[in-house]
This record gives structure tokens, C-alpha cells and sequence, in this order.
């Protein structure tokens, strides 16, 4: 058993305590931020001048033999060859109240969540092929920003959170979301 094999079994282990804990969260905005991690993802290993891009080209380089001509990993990667994992999650209930000032603005973030992703290489040997997995980890957090209407030495950004703004010293609040980088997880070609 290879330790990417492992790392599958672990993280199916992850899913499981993650799926007990994620009833109390909401699930929408977590799959939002999968859906922004994978894109990033799918747009950046088949950049080839990305980090990402450039990795997946050094694998393919040092895979390539007579039967895996053009290395193991198929270009262009789709959806179809990942699978993710959330490995991690934070949900922030009063978002409002680690705001801070900053440009004219109160900017926090919101809930934010961590993922494996799992890129298949496919690898043919003598008379047999082999399905192994290439790891990458991302995550994505919720931005918040309202505009300062009236600052003063009275104006807090937490006043933003239960209460509302019953003073009118903020503007419309704008939500996005920000994705880090994608970073490669080396794994070890161990048989166990």
C-alpha cells in the first residue's frame, strides 16, 4: 500500500468527523468555497507558467518512459480527475466583532475552510496500470467590507454585528471571497 493510499484512508476517516461536525454549520457557504478552490485549481494546473502548472510539469517530466510517453498525469485536467476534501473549516458567528478599519472601509473575514486535493495520475506499467494520487491543499475565506459613513472617535466596525448599524454610519455591506494559494503536499512512495 502506497502512503497516498494512506493519506486517502486518513482523509476518509477526516470526511466522516467532518460530516458529524459540518450539522452545525451551513453547508452552502463551504461549498462555495470548494467550488472557488477547485476552479482556482483547475485554472492554475493548466497555466503552465503557475506554480501549480509548473509542478504537474515536473512531474510529468520525471514520469516519462515508453509506455507513459507524456508523463502520468493527462493534460488538460478536468473536474473529473480531482477529487477534494475539506480537512478543515471555521465558522465565525459574530464576524463583525474582529472588523477593523482600514482605507475608509471596516473589513473582516467570515467563515473560511481548508482542502485536500487529490489529482489522479494514472501510470502504465508491464501489462498493468496504476492509479495514484498527486496532493495539493487550498483553502478559502469570506471577505466582508462596509464603507465608513461617519467616522468618529464613536465609530466602532463591531458595531456592524447583532444590532445593525441603528446609526447609519456604514454603507451596503460587500461579501466575497478570497482563495489562497495552492500548495503541492509531497508524499512519499512507500509501500507498506
Amino acid at each position: 500500500m502506497k502512503v497516498s493510499s494512506l493519506v486517502a484512508i486518513v482523509s476518509s476517516l477526516i470526511i466522516g468527523s467532518l460530516a458529524q461536525a459540518s450539522e452545525s454549520i451551513d453547508s452552502s457557504i463551504f461549498l462555495a468555497q470548494k467550488k472557488a478552490v477547485i476552479a482556482k485549481f483547475l485554472k492554475e494546473a493548466n497555466n503552465p507558467r503557475s506554480s501549480v502548472g509548473k509542478k504537474i510539469a515536473q512531474i510529468n517530466r520525471e514520469t516519462e518512459d515508453g509506455r507513459n510517453q507524456n508523463g502520468t498525469i493527462s493534460m488538460p485536467i478536468k473536474r473529473s480527475d480531482l477529487q477534494v476534501v475539506m480537512i478543515g473549516a471555521e465558522e465565525i458567528h459574530v464576524p463583525w466583532h474582529y472588523a477593523h478599519k482600514e482605507n475608509g472601509f471596516c473589513k473582516t473575514g467570515g467563515d473560511s475552510a481548508q482542502f485536500m486535493i487529490y489529482l489522479t495520475q494514472n501510470t502504465g506499467v508491464h501489462y498493468a496500470s496504476e492509479v495514484d494520487t498527486v496532493t495539493f491543499v487550498g483553502g478559502a475565506t469570506e471577505t466582508m467590507s462596509a464603507p465608513i459613513l461617519k467616522d468618529g472617535e464613536n465609530v466602532y466596525c463591531d458595531d456592524l454585528g447583532a444590532a445593525g448599524d441603528p446609526d447609519h454610519n456604514f454603507g451596503k455591506i460587500s461579501v466575497g471571497m478570497s482563495v489562497s494559494e495552492i500548495k503541492f503536499v509531497p508524499t512519499s512512495k512507500i509501500d507498506l
